[in-house]
């Protein structure tokens, strides 16, 4: 037994020292506008399409039925990094009118051409919305703050998103959930080694913490799904029975992504 145990520890130390070298080995890019823009024409191709329909579907219909509760009477929303515009476009499908903003123009123009008519998207900053006081019924940011430079950067981040809200007004947070220590080491070190939108190095948000980033209250928190996003299509289907069983039980903290609402007040 005391033989096992000294191997396991050996593998996993090998395994630690070859993801260490890997990250250090490789470029240290800033995450910004400029390093989306080098990656706007492959960024979709970075998580299979079968995930990015999966969570774009899961997390729209989770923030419609979010609104319904909380603000049944918003209309008029942001999406604070759009990307690609394809969240824009689905929440307009819900009949919400919806504009984007990005940092990245390369990325605006890719949405310009995804979100169909009627809708507006614009080079701008979860730091610098170019949007007056009280403007939006709602905003949501999607895997956005873990990118920003500091701790700091994500207080002022909140700060700006809550002053674009009406009273009343809700602000949705979607963000990867790494309280569990596998998905954390999965987000830290493979995930980046597998596609270029990461470096390893993001400033995670735990749904748990929020009053370190804004007094605003939480109204609402919402765990999903459990499986990497490399998983072929037909073994997530084949699992999923458990995932939704593990979203309603008490291990639903340990999920691998998360909505909160908060409410300006």
């Amino acid at each position: 037994a005391f033989g096992i145990r000294l191997a396991t520890v050996g593998v996993a130390t090998m395994l630690g020292g070859i993801f260490l070298l890997v990250h250090f080995r490789s470029p240290t890019v800033p995450v910004g506008g400029e390093h989306f823009d080098d990656i706007a024409d492959t960024y979709d191709v970075q998580i299979p399409e079968s995930r990015r329909e999966a969570l774009l579907i899961k997390k729209t219909d989770l923030m419609r039925d979010a609104i319904a509760r909380h603000h049944p009477t918003a209309h008029r929303g942001l999406d604070a990094g759009c990307g690609q515009g394809w969240y824009v476009r689905r929440m307009r499908e819900l009949g919400f009118d919806v504009n984007g903003i990005d940092t990245s123009a390369g990325q605006i123009a890719l949405a310009a051409g995804h979100v169909g008519s009627g809708a507006r998207v614009a080079i701008g900053s979860v730091l610098d919305i170019p949007e007056s006081d009280g403007s939006c019924d709602f905003i949501y940011t999607i895997n956005v703050l873990h990118h920003l430079g500091s701790v700091d950067e994500q207080r002022r981040a909140f700060a700006e998103l809550l002053r674009v809200l009406r009273p009343g007004g809700l602000l949705f947070l979607h963000e990867i959930n790494t309280r569990n220590i596998l998905f954390r080491f999965y987000m830290g070190y493979v995930f980046p080694s597998l596609n270029c939108i990461d470096e390893g190095v993001e400033r995670w948000l735990l749904p748990t913490r929020m009053p370190m980033y804004t007094d605003a209250p939480l109204v609402d928190l919402r765990y999903f799904t459990f499986f990497p996003d490399f998983l072929p299509q037909p073994v997530v289907r084949l699992l999923s029975p458990i995932e939704r069983l593990l979203e309603s039980s008490p291990f639903k903290v340990y999920s691998a992504h998360y909505m909160a609402v908060l409410r300006q007040v």
